[in-house]
């Protein structure tokens, strides 16, 4: 019985684990579009490098995101999936 009890309470935490990550990466998404505009994102890649790179890897770029966190005050996962959105940054799958 108690482990019956304990697979439906690990079941049931899994459960609340997926949709917290569903409504971080959405918040992570909306963040990027309002707060990282396109335009703003291209210049100051453009200032710090000199040309906008395509399907770059994180690693790469490490030193450019760091940056870019500081200068539009987000996190790093909201620069990472801006700049995938906009293929600068490869996508992991």
């Amino acid at each position: 019985m108690d482990q019956l009890i304990l697979s439906h309470i690990t079941s049931f935490m899994m459960i609340w684990i997926t949709r917290i990550r569903y409504i971080e990466n959405q918040a992570q998404t909306f963040a990027g579009l309002i707060l990282v505009p396109k335009d703003k994102l291209i210049n100051e890649i453009k200032k710090r490098i000199g040309h906008i790179p395509s399907s770059e890897s994180v690693a790469i770029l490490q030193p450019i995101i760091n940056d870019l966190t500081d200068f539009f005050a987000v996190s790093e996962g909201v620069i990472i999936k801006r700049m995938r959105k906009e293929e600068i940054l490869k996508n992991s799958w």
